[in-house]
């Protein structure tokens, strides 16, 4: 778990949030519990057929992802970010918890954006707006698989049920560009960093591995 002290503490705190180059950034099978928010940061871009995924996590936190700047969040060049199997609970100040801080986009730009199978307060998820994403979410079934909302689709040459096939250069259960190393585990929490102008602070203790 990854505890926090401040009620505006996050656990991973950067200036600005850059997933690009057909690179991907998962948050998976981890258990949150905080203050305020898993990720702090003042813009988050995904460009260049990235991915941005959340899977299989519980997050008791007011914000999973929270943007300083408002509307300051982009999502280009067919990136998308996928939302699976996650659960979310109220944070430790918060009567409430969202995905994100409150954002929207010009209506002529449509992020790719998918939600399978989550739960926010032991409800499953139908509108997202609720979570605060003020943009269209592709919302799937518990159990219904695409390409996209569940694999890596610059690596994948198809799906057989749920199960990514991976082309060349396609690593693991969901092709991903890279090979995860086994048996990360626990990472441990370091000493608070205060962010600044020119500094990162990154302050988890994940109950299982995620990778960035």
């Amino acid at each position: 778990s990854s505890p926090s002290v401040n009620i505006y503490e996050g656990a991973c705190v950067f200036k600005d949030v850059v997933v690009e180059g057909a690179s991907v950034l998962q948050v998976v099978s981890s258990t949150f519990r905080l203050g305020f928010a898993m990720l702090v940061a003042t813009t988050l871009t995904v460009t260049g057929g990235s991915w941005l995924v959340h899977r299989d996590n519980e997050f008791r936190t007011a914000y999973v992802v929270y943007v300083v700047r408002e509307n300051d969040v982009a999502f280009r060049d067919r990136s998308v970010w996928s939302m699976l199997d996650n659960k979310l609970m109220y944070g430790s100040y918060s009567p409430f918890t969202y995905m994100t801080s409150k954002w929207s986009t010009p209506s002529d730009w449509r992020p790719t954006i998918y939600g399978v199978c989550n739960e926010a307060s032991g409800s499953p998820v139908t509108d997202y707006q609720d979570l605060n994403i003020g943009v269209p979410v592709t919302v799937l079934d518990c159990g219904v698989c695409t390409v996209d909302a569940v694999c890596f689709a610059a690596r994948t040459s198809g799906i057989s049920g749920c199960e990514c096939v991976c082309a060349a250069g396609g690593y693991g259960d969901t092709c991903l560009p890279a090979a995860v190393p086994d048996g990360l585990g626990p990472l441990p929490l370091p000493p608070p960093v205060w962010m600044t102008r020119r500094s990162a602070a990154c302050t988890v203790s994940a109950s299982a591995p995620w990778t960035i």
